[in-house]
């Protein structure tokens, strides 16, 4: 009889836990925003350390009803060419994805 009330008493447990875990409402979203333009996302040290020296930044905006923009950082030596694009586009809250 044991085992029975230890089966029973796990049920309501998990029960408990999967009725406690659903809520009617999904979170909302988190708030992302960006200071600057799309470079102030990348960190510029990670690149100097694979060049050997300080990128050329070339940052771009969007256009006006989004936040983010472009950012390109090149480095081109006797070593070889790199080319990192970084692209963020932050939709404002209330307004569908595209």
């Amino acid at each position: 009889m044991s085992a029975n009330r230890g089966r029973g008493a796990l049920l309501v447990v998990l029960a408990a836990v999967l009725v406690a875990g659903c809520s009617s409402e999904p979170e909302p979203p988190p708030t992302y925003r960006l200071t600057g333009d799309a470079c102030g996302a990348v960190n510029p040290a990670e690149f100097a350390a694979l060049t050997r020296a300080a990128p050329a930044k070339k940052p771009s905006k969007l256009v006006e009803s989004l936040v983010g923009g472009n950012c390109a950082m090149e480095f081109d030596g006797a070593g070889g060419y790199v080319l990192l694009t970084t692209f963020i586009a932050i939709h404002p809250s209330g307004e569908a994805a595209a």
